[in-house]
């Protein structure tokens, strides 16, 4: 990481601040996003979330944390250790996560997530997508309209059929 990315990230990361009121931390702009250090690397946090989730915690609270720890604290969170203490917040036993970790099929969860994004039509990542009794509800048309989203919804629940 370095000036220059921190640079192109600061503005849309502003944006998405004052959009949701999500904070970024000082520590994520003025020292994780500036050590050359470290990468932006995916790889770790999903091996993570595998893991607990594995072990029978939520993989979806373990993204939380990852994320607060992130851009809220500052925190690389490409490091083995600083994803087991996050995963310990679970009550998880650190070996067993440990081993999971190091076992989790990344390449057949990928693979499992490139059939997704096709089937959604997505572009990249994160993809939103609903599935209703086996029929896909595009998100998509719905992108900065979220009052014809609700509607949309709505809609369905109401009616049991896709518009």
């Amino acid at each position: 990481m370095g000036t220059a990315l921190r640079d192109y990230v600061r503005p849309h990361d502003e944006r998405i601040e004052a959009l949701t009121g999500q904070h970024f931390g000082k520590r994520y702009f003025n020292e994780l996003l500036l050590n050359p250090a470290y990468s932006l690397d995916s790889e770790p946090p999903i091996l993570a979330i595998l893991a607990i989730t594995k072990l029978g915690g939520s993989g979806f609270q373990l993204l939380t944390r990852i994320q607060q720890s992130h851009y809220r604290d500052g925190h690389w969170i490409g490091h083995l250790p600083r994803l087991t203490a996050l995963a310990e917040e679970q009550c998880v036993n650190e070996t067993a996560f440990v081993t999971h970790y190091g076992q989790a099929d990344l390449v057949g969860h990928l693979a499992e997530s490139q059939q997704w994004l096709g089937r959604l039509g997505g572009q990249g990542y994160p993809t939103l997508g609903l599935e209703r009794q086996g029929e896909l509800i595009p998100i998509a048309p719905f992108l900065g309209e979220p009052s014809a989203f609700v509607r949309q919804l709505q809609s369905l629940l109401a009616t049991g059929e896709h518009s």
